[in-house]
């Protein structure tokens, strides 16, 4: 089936002079097929008219990210709701960047413009706008929720998203009034998604020792980042990366967010707080907006209390150092001790213990007197 339909489906749902509803049910069909049968997501190779070209490599995971960013509305809807499918049933792995389009989708309010007196027919149809909000209201928390990967995507996905919604302000039209973002929300609304998978993965753990009568064991494995945390690493590579591309109104937005981060550096990771640190001072060499830099000193000065990575290594090449002096001292002691009581062989260096030693090998016999006595000697040297 998959060798037989892929093709042709990938053909009519790409083909951009087809009619929408045609190339609807054509990525519906690859949806359900996508979900059975996991051949579906390869990429297929389709060679041009001109046979010396290259081959392009054709797959349903580009297509869906190439829909995504699609100007029609309607596809765009489409191919959100094919995604959260996918991405909910663990189909596909590790795609921030489409999990950041749908969360751009989620807050986009151009896409909810619809008549306030729509039938609830129409709303529950395939492609609906309204419908599409409210699988994605319970898609996000429930990704989350289900396993730590989920976490890590969602945590991964939040650099892609300030990239897209830069990139779709500065495609502002003339004449039109530009799409409010509200990005510190959409940050927020990931992280809090992170942090409520977290809490309820403890819960459903703490549900199933309670379950099997086993008893919780402790947690002892190193702490992890907090979502927060995570977010302004993200914002700060960002910023270091592409903060010369942003408006001047979206650039102070963001910085606002990462400068009033609420960090608590006890809690977190030394190795991403140093992170943080590397990518906070390089965001701000590149930052030269003065209302920015204000708001980045906040966090810049609380990084400050952290030490570099080269003066920890230094400090524990101290402590090495400290160490092994010490090691070569208590061994020098022990050698002194011995050489004062005991020569290199292991014999008693007494003068009257050597005489008597002689005296035994000229006799031919050893003296059990002389030899506890020589014994009950070394033994008051090694005390």
């Amino acid at each position: 089936i998959v060798t037989d339909f892929k093709p042709l489906l990938l053909q009519v749902a790409s083909n951009k002079n087809e009619k929408v509803e045609v190339r609807a049910q054509a990525l519906l069909a690859l949806c359900d097929l996508a979900l059975l049968f996991d051949g579906v997501l390869g990429p297929i190779s389709s060679s041009t008219a001109n046979e010396e070209e290259e081959a392009n490599d054709v797959s349903f995971v580009f297509l869906l990210s190439e829909m995504l960013c699609n100007s029609n509305p309607a596809l765009v809807v489409l191919a959100a709701e094919v995604a959260a499918k996918l991405l909910f049933a663990g189909k596909l792995n590790d795609h921030p960047t489409m999990v950041a389009h749908l969360v751009a989708i989620f807050f986009d309010t151009n896409l909810l413009k619809s008549d306030a007196d729509e039938d609830f027919d129409e709303v529950k149809e395939i492609g609906n706008p309204v419908r599409l909000q409210q699988i994605l209201s319970l898609f996000f928390p429930a990704f989350s929720i289900k396993s730590r990967e989920g976490r890590a995507t969602l945590a991964n996905c939040i650099k892609p998203l300030l990239s897209i919604v830069s990139e779709k302000l500065s495609k502002k039209k003339r004449g039109k009034k530009a799409t409010a973002w509200p990005i510190a929300k959409m940050v927020e609304y990931v992280c809090s998604n992170i942090d409520l998978g977290k809490e309820e993965a403890k819960k459903m753990e703490g549900a199933r020792h309670s379950h099997d009568g086993e008893k919780e064991e402790e947690d002892n494995s190193p702490c992890k980042p907090s979502s927060t945390l995570l977010a302004s690493i993200a914002i700060a590579e960002f910023l270091t990366e592409s903060s010369v591309g942003c408006t001047t109104t979206y650039l102070r937005a963001i910085c606002k967010i990462v400068g009033g981060a609420d960090i608590i550096l006890e809690e977190e990771p030394f190795e991403n707080l140093s992170i943080l640190k590397k990518s906070m001072d390089e965001a701000a060499m590149v930052v030269t907006d003065s209302t920015s830099i204000r708001s980045l000193e906040t966090l810049v000065e609380l990084l400050d209390e952290i030490p570099d990575e080269e003066e920890e290594e230094e400090e524990d090449e101290e402590d090495d150092n400290e160490a092994s002096v010490e090691a070569d001292e208590l061994a020098e002691e022990l050698q002194k001790t011995n050489l004062s009581g005991i020569d290199p062989a292991g014999e008693n260096s007494n003068g009257d213990d050597e005489e008597n030693a002689t005296d035994i090998m000229e006799e031919g016999k050893p003296s059990n007197n002389t030899s506890i006595g020589t014994g009950h000697r070394q033994l008051g040297v090694l005390n």
